[in-house]
């Protein structure tokens, strides 16, 4: 199955896109890889990786966007969003096609340290049914079908929160019936001081497992 990654950027205090770039290639990630700057700020994009978007929105808006655009001008079997500031562990992308059968909503890729220990999580893949605010992280991996259904479903489309990308998700998998998957380890961490909307990262976002 093949794999597009999209990487939403953002301006940060200190840079850390070029970071998450070297830890992709170092971890034998083969798949395509875009970067998509949310607003005008793309300084630090390689121009062959860089993709355009129109004005700045937010994270919401933004990581759907990203996410249809990978669907319209990629054939990928599985499509993902990242933010910025992730470092993966090394094979990472092999578990994704093993992982995604057709009863899957998402592989979660950044499993936080705080959100395993709060569900007794040790090593091994994880599955899981919980809605809003059950779960925190992100870095979902999909299917190309499940991507789709997900973009035109009411749940996504009526949302117009800012905020909590990593709540509403989960709320459309657990009411549309499908599994959620909580690999441990976690197969990315994040390296930026904070989240892309501004969140100081603690000792509970470390990476599970790592």
């Amino acid at each position: 199955m093949t794999i597009a990654l999209g990487i939403m950027h953002v301006p940060r205090a200190i840079p850390t896109l070029s970071d998450t770039l070297k830890s992709l290639t170092a971890s034998g990630y083969s798949g395509e890889v875009y970067v998509y700057p949310d607003g005008n700020d793309h300084d630090r994009c390689p121009a062959d990786l860089l993709r355009f978007t129109s004005g700045r929105v937010g994270l919401v808006k933004h990581y759907f966007r990203v996410l249809r655009d990978l669907l319209d001008n990629t054939t990928a079997d599985i499509v993902m969003v990242h933010a910025d500031d992730f470092r993966y562990l090394t094979g990472w992308a092999d578990l994704l096609p093993r992982l995604l059968t057709d009863e899957v909503a998402y592989v979660q890729t950044y499993v936080p340290k705080g959100l395993a220990e709060r569900h007794g999580w040790g090593r091994g893949v994880h599955r899981f049914s919980g809605g809003w605010s059950t779960s925190w992280g992100g870095g979902y991996a999909y299917t190309r079908a499940i991507a789709k259904a997900m973009l035109t479903d009411p749940i996504i489309t009526g949302y117009e929160g800012k905020r909590h990308l990593d709540h509403i998700v989960p709320e459309w998998a657990a009411k549309r019936g499908h599994v959620q998957l909580f690999p441990v380890p976690s197969l990315t961490a994040h390296i930026g001081m904070t989240s892309t909307i501004g969140n100081l990262h603690t000792v509970h976002e470390n990476p599970a497992g790592w």
